[in-house]
């Protein structure tokens, strides 16, 4: 049989075996993304390569919470003006009234390590069940940072919320931007917590927008449970918005089993906490075209180019080498 004849009946095979759809997907090519330009995001003890032409979302952007509250990067303060404005804070709680006690809003100060200081206060103007520590921590060394942090406890657990606060204002440090630590510890805007003992509950992520995909939002959420989780996609058999595109299990750098789902434009990861283990925390990626889900329009020119991305954003998130 020629080569001719051959050819003739592969095309034959292959036109009844393809969908004009699947055609189409067939010759849907994408340029292949290059990563060698990205830029790799230390997010809480973990790490992910991210496109350098990423914006981030304004609220929130890159975060970080110990025991569920936000470590803030004062950009605008120094050790100076960082003092001076707990100096107007006090005042400001002395001259206010707690409506529950009758009495002042402020109830003391703390001194921290390295020159930092926490405002003991109520937590609320109507209410004395309700401790707040106020904290201005400075980092060490020749390049201080300011971190604020909003502590908050119940009276009787005020002495251990003390001690809570002055270690952690002991293990922070500075951190450059764009710098990944050698050393154990979690990683925040601007700063690194130097911890590996006992398990705390943790938080961080970060949300951001690509220019060159409109309407495209994505965010990577970690966050330590405590407990034992469930596979977030154990009950989804039928999801309501688009095909499957692909869906299983997969494994992040460290050796974490998760899962993924992707649907049209609608992509979700998820990996399930497992306790007190700062290595294994509930994880959440997505990657999702809802700002312009009503719209019509589609970020990518295939769906080739949408698994590509994908692919190269998920199969980054990796246990940073040294975390634990």
């Amino acid at each position: 049989m020629s080569k001719r004849v051959w050819v003739s009946l592969a095309l034959v095979f292959l036109a009844v075996l393809y969908s004009p759809a699947q055609w189409n997907s067939l010759y849907a090519k994408s340029p292949n993304i290059n990563t060698s330009n990205w830029k790799t995001y230390c997010i809480g003890r973990f790490l992910v390569d991210l496109p350098p032409t990423l914006v981030l979302s304004k609220n929130p952007n890159i975060y970080g919470k110990i025991w569920g509250e936000p470590l803030v990067w004062r950009k605008d303060l120094t050790p100076k003006t960082a003092r001076q404005e707990a100096m107007a804070e006090i005042a400001k709680w002395k001259k206010t009234q707690n409506k529950k006690t009758k009495g002042s809003m402020y109830l003391g100060t703390v001194e921290l390590p390295n020159n930092g200081i926490a405002i003991v206060r109520w937590k609320h103007t109507y209410s004395k069940e309700m401790l707040a520590s106020q904290c201005y921590f400075i980092t060490p060394g020749p390049k201080p940072r300011v971190f604020t942090f909003l502590h908050g406890s119940s009276p009787d657990r005020q002495a251990a919320a003390q001690k809570g606060v002055e270690y952690l204002a002991s293990t922070l440090r500075t951190r450059e931007d764009g710098a990944i630590p050698t050393e154990p510890g979690f990683c925040f805007e601007g700063g690194l917590s130097v911890h590996t003992g006992e398990w705390r509950a943790e938080s961080a992520g970060i949300v951001f927008t690509l220019p060159e995909y409109p309407g495209l939002s994505v965010a990577l959420a970690i966050w330590g449970l405590g407990v034992e989780s469930e596979p977030l996609f154990k009950g989804i058999s039928n999801p309501l918005r688009g095909g499957v595109q692909r869906r299983g299990k997969v494994t992040l750098g460290g050796g974490i089993p998760a899962q993924e789902l992707l649907m049209e434009y609608d992509f979700m990861l998820h990996a399930p906490s497992r306790g007190e283990r700062f290595d294994r925390p509930e994880i959440h990626l997505n990657m999702n075209n809802e700002r312009q889900l009503h719209s019509g329009k589609i970020p990518f020119r295939s769906k080739a180019e949408a698994l590509e991305l994908w692919d190269a954003i998920s199969r980054s998130l990796r246990l940073r080498p040294g975390a634990i």
